[in-house]
């Protein structure tokens, strides 16, 4: 190859990389980006500011609009108890720093995953709105699953998490008296009916998204597969047909 091909195919290629430098200036900073491995150019395209309430963490759908609810999960691992009910969400999204959540009614509560160091150092000092469990989890074939749940009251403010599942919490106080244990449970899930949450998301580039969603209680529809086996990993709906199978829950509906 000669030197006036090899300078004409620099020259080209040159052209077209500023090309697509301008182009991604002009569409939104996208820029490209030298791998250091291997010396070729990368489009690195930004991410959008973005969140949604989901079944599962770190699970944002492609088309699913900002601050949109996606589903509630009662993951096998969860201690279903009046302190912490079954059903719980996570905030999927992208380029978030900081979340906010917030009740008028009852209280919630966050969970993270732990270790059985954790869980072994701290057990002793549990209580009740604070503590370390070593759970059951059938989707690991019996093994222990370790969580910190705590229950910092109406509201938890903090550096954001993607794993972290937060819940609704019913305060003892408002616990039923029914002398029936299954009653009872159900009589205090339907505490939470009518609360009003508030979900606000601090992106890395310090602006706010803040949206409202209404809890309603109710038997949610809880889907099976074909042996009959309960799926909770996506919790989406209420009970509408006679034969489904439903358990007493709450769902969320956006406002804003």
């Amino acid at each position: 190859m000669n030197t006036k091909k090899v300078l004409s195919i620099g020259l080209a290629v040159c052209a077209a990389l500023l090309v697509v430098v301008a182009g991604g200036f002009f569409l939104g900073n996208i820029i490209p980006e030298i791998n250091s491995s291997n010396g070729t150019f990368e489009i690195a395209i930004p991410k959008t500011n973005r969140f949604v309430i989901t079944a599962n963490a770190a699970e944002l759908p492609d088309d699913a609009p900002s601050g949109s609810f996606a589903g509630l999960c009662q993951l096998n691992r969860s201690q279903a108890d009046l302190l912490h009910l079954a059903y719980r969400f996570y905030i999927s999204g992208e380029n978030i720093d900081r979340v906010k959540v917030s009740t008028d009614k009852c209280n919630i509560y966050y969970a993270t995953p732990s270790t059985a160091e954790e869980v072994e150092r701290n057990q002793s000092t549990n209580t009740m709105s604070d503590g370390f469990f070593a759970l059951p989890d059938v989707e690991l074939d019996g093994m222990e699953y370790y969580e910190h749940q705590v229950v910092p009251g109406q509201t938890f403010e903090g550096t954001y998490n993607e794993k972290m599942s937060f819940g609704m919490s019913v305060p003892q106080e408002l616990w039923s008296v029914n002398d029936d244990p299954k009653e009872a449970f159900y009589e205090t899930t339907y505490k939470v009916d009518g609360a009003i949450l508030t979900i606000e998301v601090t992106y890395t580039d310090g602006s706010v998204e803040t949206h409202h969603y209404k809890v309603t209680a109710g038997k949610v529809y809880v889907p099976t597969t074909a042996d009959g086996r309960p799926q909770l990993s996506s919790i989406t709906r209420f009970v509408e047909r006679e034969g489904e199978i439903g358990a007493p829950g709450y769902l969320l509906t956006q406002i804003d």
